[in-house]
């Protein structure tokens, strides 16, 4: 679990990989727990990937700051992907060990959870 404050509101969130009870998945969560807005607000970052990757996967927190992104790296670019994404809070970095890894961030612009490639 990674803490840090993801959304800007002050308040500490957590970061977390939740495992299907049968084992045979998971996903990183995100719950935050912004001022005004009551209960926390629990998001899954990304689709469930297969249970047998658990024990290569992990979670890092970002500080805020401008990563280059795989697509501004050189790798293939889909039509709308960024080439850098500037952090003004916290993120978490979604990480497959000696593999691919995502930043998960706050996008404040629309008010959810986005995810962008920073290596493959």
């Amino acid at each position: 679990m990674v803490r840090g404050n993801f959304d800007g509101s002050g308040n500490e969130g957590e970061a977390f990989l939740l495992v299907r009870s049968d084992g045979s998945g998971f996903a990183p969560f995100v719950r935050l727990t912004t001022k005004g807005a009551g209960a926390p607000q629990l998001f899954q970052a990304e689709a469930t990937n297969p249970g047998r990757e658990l024990p290569t996967e992990g979670l890092k927190l970002v500080s805020p700051g401008t990563y280059v992104t795989a697509c501004g790296k050189g790798y293939s670019c889909g039509p709308d992907e960024k080439k850098s994404v500037t952090l003004t809070n916290d993120g978490i970095e979604f990480f497959k060990q000696e593999g691919p890894s995502r930043l998960i961030y706050w996008d404040s612009r629309n008010d959810q959870i986005s995810e962008v490639w920073l290596s493959d």
